[in-house]
């Protein structure tokens, strides 16, 4: 299964084994990149003109969309979350950046561990014990969220035409 987030073990390890800061978030990430330029103006018809219109209005609609699945995966995510105090579940939050080639919504973790460790891989990789013991970790980002990319492509296109 494809994994969709964006964090690499090992620069966790290298800050914990420096002395650096902890890595402040969980990122996942979700793209959408629609310009201008993809389409090429000809004779207008009502229908085309229509979706010409629309996709003048690329940004406002990117930015309502992704706002929308921005928020419908926070809460997705916190109710997959595994509980123990639930303060990792509250914990999601999401931006919207525009990027150089569209926009794209980043889900972010802030509940970070006294030792440094960011909560929410724990939970999803699993993780050592200080008894030498391994917890195993639960996949619960990836079943969450894949109804959300799903959805978000599908409905800025219904948008755009």
């Amino acid at each position: 299964m494809e994994k969709l987030y964006s964090f690499r073990e090992s620069e966790a390890i290298a800050c914990a084994s420096q002395n650096y800061p902890p890595l402040p978030v969980v990122k996942f990430k979700m793209g959408v990149k629609m310009s201008r330029k993809d389409f090429t103006l000809s004779p207008l018809t009502g229908v085309t003109e229509t979706f010409f219109k629309r996709a003048r209005d690329i940004d406002r609609v990117a930015l309502d969309v992704l706002n929308n699945h921005g928020q419908r995966g926070v809460t997705a995510l916190a109710a997959a979350t595994p509980e123990d105090s639930g303060l990792t579940a509250r914990s999601w939050r999401y931006e919207v950046v525009k990027t150089q080639k569209g926009y794209r919504v980043d889900w972010y973790n802030d509940n970070i561990s006294e030792g440094g460790a960011i909560v929410a891989i724990l939970l999803q990789y699993g993780h050592g014990t200080r008894g030498g013991t391994f917890v195993q970790g639960t996949d619960y980002v990836n079943p969450a969220m894949q109804s959300i990319f799903d959805s978000a492509a599908e409905n800025i296109w219904k948008e755009v035409q």
